[in-house]
């Protein structure tokens, strides 16, 4: 099927917006900052935008990123799932500073494993 210039630019401009607009997954932000691990509401918005800023506080050399080496994890759950992800993921995901879950379904299981590795977590 052929499509005309005009068709084919209208297509252009609108995958480009389509890849440039804001997505939202979920109108909850869980996290691990509060004790009980409560879901908070947040806005559905992209101007919802979240900047922290440390002030007056010491962090101690563990809790801090070192610039010259940050090591990542990016671990998919559907498809790391076998008999012994839990296992695999304790080990690979030692010592490392930025855990990213793909797929992940957050489950007793789940959010135990990650209390237990002392993960400060959000998603």
């Amino acid at each position: 099927m052929k499509y005309s210039i005009k068709n084919q630019y209208f297509i252009f401009y609108l995958s480009c917006i389509g890849l440039t607009a804001c997505v939202s997954s979920t109108p909850y932000e869980i996290s691990s900052h509060h004790p009980d691990h409560s879901i908070t509401p947040t806005e559905q918005s992209c101007k919802n935008t979240r900047i922290f800023k440390l002030e007056n506080h010491q962090l101690t050399q563990h809790e801090r990123l070192d610039p010259n080496k940050i090591s990542i994890l990016n671990w998919n759950v559907y498809k790391g799932s076998g008999d012994s992800w839990d296992t695999d993921f304790k080990l690979l995901s030692q010592d490392r500073d930025i855990l990213i879950m793909q797929e992940a379904r957050l489950d007793d299981t789940l959010h135990q494993m990650l209390d237990d590795q002392g993960f400060h977590w959000d998603l």
